[in-house]
């Protein structure tokens, strides 16, 4: 999947990860400690990785108005016309390699797994509930 996506814009899957949490975003930004806590990841690599996404024109980064050591990850028009670029493809990737593979009984399965695994290892955390597999997949076979 992550050849897929590099193959259609040059990025790697983690890197459009972050786009597409931006994109979900009301206003294309999220904070950057934010964007640290919704992808599990060290707050060092999540600013390397801003730091790429802006040389490349896809992110700015911006200073929070209310506390001035806060920074904010912004999608650039740029980052929003990458994303149309690779979403086709990788919702392609993502059927061909996860879900054609399954029956509707394993869907069903898996989201009950997930559901499980989640429960225990974020129980307390609520981004890590807004972004399940469980609703990753729902949102895949709305779009299918």
């Amino acid at each position: 999947m992550e050849r897929d996506v590099q193959q259609e814009v040059d990025l790697p899957l983690t890197y459009y990860e972050l786009l597409v949490l931006l994109s979900k975003n009301e206003h294309g930004s999220l904070r950057m400690s934010e964007l640290a806590e919704l992808t599990h990841t060290k707050p060092s690599r999540i600013t390397h990785a801003v730091r790429k996404l802006t040389e490349a024109g896809f992110v700015e980064r911006r200073h929070c108005e209310t506390d001035r050591r806060s920074w904010f990850a912004v999608l650039t028009d740029q980052g929003r016309e990458v994303l149309q670029r690779a979403g086709a493809p990788h919702v392609a990737s993502l059927r061909e390699n996860l879900l054609d593979l399954l029956t509707p009984e394993q869907h069903d399965q898996l989201l009950d797994i997930s559901r499980t695994l989640l429960a225990h290892l974020a129980p307390a955390d609520p981004l890590a509930r807004e972004k399940t597999p469980t609703n990753e997949v729902r949102e895949l076979r709305a779009e299918l």
